[in-house]
């Protein structure tokens, strides 16, 4: 869906591999889509390891668990979003829109 719509994507498998696109491809990410949870890697500790190298980095994470996972995952502080599965694909490309646009200091 983002190819779709001209964005540039790095598609990886898991935490790991993404790991190793993120260090191949650093200055051309400008925002890591992940799901929270990834075999091998969560996606919060895949955004604690983008962090190390990043401290900015945009970070959206996706979850189909019940509301409230990003609390408990740690992933409700202000420079990272969630959206919650399952959602239309309108509102995935606006929360991406949102979120690229933004400014570093402002939620969407």
């Amino acid at each position: 869906m983002l190819r779709n719509c001209g964005y540039l994507v790095y598609a990886a498998a898991d935490g790991v591999e993404a790991l190793e696109r993120y260090a191949e491809h650093a200055d051309e990410i400008d925002l890591l889509v992940t799901d929270v949870m990834m075999p091998r890697m969560s996606g919060a500790d895949l955004a604690i390891e983008i962090r190390r190298r990043q401290p900015r980095a945009r970070i959206l994470f996706l979850s189909g668990y019940a509301e409230g996972v990003q609390q408990r995952a740690g992933l409700d502080s202000g420079d990272s979003w969630y959206l919650q599965k399952p959602y239309a694909p309108d509102e995935f490309l606006e929360t991406v829109r949102r979120l690229l646009k933004a400014d570093e200091r402002s939620a969407p």
